[in-house]
Parts: structure tokens; sequence; C-alpha cells
């Protein structure tokens, strides 16, 4: 009798053993999921944004009926840029029409070119500056001064108007590769050969 005694005692500390180990473990469980529900809802969302990169510029100059000079090229956009610049003289009658005939410089037009100011000539006619230009500054005078020399009629005997018309281009200067790829080698050494940003056209 007492072993049956016992036995039913030890079956009876070994079920409360368990049922503690149990309710421990499911305590436990508890615990955990309180706190990562406390982490996930309070972990708040941030959201970034990031502004896209902008090219643009703008030609600056000083211009009256007969003279344009202090030629510039100013970057409007958010972020740095290279900059090459077509001068594309014409001939243009009373509608606004171009000739098919080109001014000759010397001859038609005076040209003054600033040497040393940050502009090199490529092989491809563009005049390409030797710097990146930050946002919101421009660069150096690329013409001083451009004025007609001679007067030019048309076959008709109506008089023509020179025209010189400054096409400038910007690119980001970052990354290296739109510039290579976009304008080429030779367009990416002239540009980077100033080594520095522009921050003004001092």
């Amino acid at each position: 009798m007492n072993s049956d005694k016992g036995r039913s005692r030890r079956k009876t500390g070994r079920k409360r053993f368990f049922l503690a180990m149990i309710t421990a473990m499911l305590l436990g469980a508890s615990a955990t999921g309180t706190s990562l529900a406390y982490l996930v809802a309070g972990t708040n969302e941030i959201t970034n944004w990031f502004e896209g990169a902008v090219v643009k510029g703008n030609v600056e100059e000083v211009f009256n009926q007969f003279v344009k000079k202090d030629v510039t090229v100013a970057n409007t956009g958010n972020t740095d840029a290279y900059v090459r610049v077509a001068l594309v003289p014409n001939w243009v009658n009373s509608n606004g029409e171009i000739i098919n005939e080109t001014p000759q410089a010397g001859q038609d037009y005076r040209l003054d070119i600033p040497d040393g100011n940050g502009w090199k000539l490529g092989s491809d006619g563009f005049y390409y500056y030797t710097q990146k230009v930050a946002p919101g500054k421009e660069t150096t005078v690329l013409v001083n001064l451009c004025e007609p020399l001679a007067t030019k009629k048309d076959e008709y005997g109506n008089e023509l108007q020179f025209q010189l018309h400054v096409a400038a281009s910007l690119i980001q200067a970052r990354p290296d590769q739109a510039v290579k790829e976009a304008w080429g080698q030779e367009a990416y050494s002239l540009v980077t050969s100033g080594g520095q940003t522009a921050n003004s056209a001092d």
C-alpha cells in the first residue's frame, strides 16, 4: 500500500513539474510575442525624398542693335555641369530666314575671343569650358565682342542682317561616363583640363 502511495505522489510531482515547465514556456513565448509586437508597432517608417539632377543653362550677354559682347553661360540647374558652345554666324533676311551663305570672320564680322580665359576650341568646332560650373554660377566670358564689318544684300537687292547665334549645351558633370558617352573622349579631356569647379565668373 505504501509503495502505491509513493508511486502516486511521484506521478503527481512529475505532473506538477511538467505543468510548471509548460507554464514557464508559455509565459516566455507570451513575453517574446509582446516584445516583438512592441518593436513592430513602435518603429516609425522613414521616407527620404531624393531630388533628381536638373541640368539647365542660360546664355548671358550684352546686346544692342549692332554689337554683342560679354557672352557667358550660366548654370541654372541644381548640379555641377560642363558647358560647350557653338558660335554660328548667319545672314538673315527681313523675314528672319537664314540665307545659304556663311559670313566670313575678319571680312564680314569681327569676333573677339579672349585667350587663356578658360575656353578651348575642340576639333568638332565647339568651344569647351575647362571647368565644372556650379549651380547658380557662370562661366568666364567666351566672346568679348562681336560686330558686323560689312553689309550685304540678297539677289533681289534686299538688305541682309548679320546674326551670331550662340548655341550652348550643358551636361551633368557626374558621372564622368555621361560626358564621355555624350560628347566623346576629346571633349571630356577638354572640359576637365581645368581640374576644378568654377564657382564664379572671375
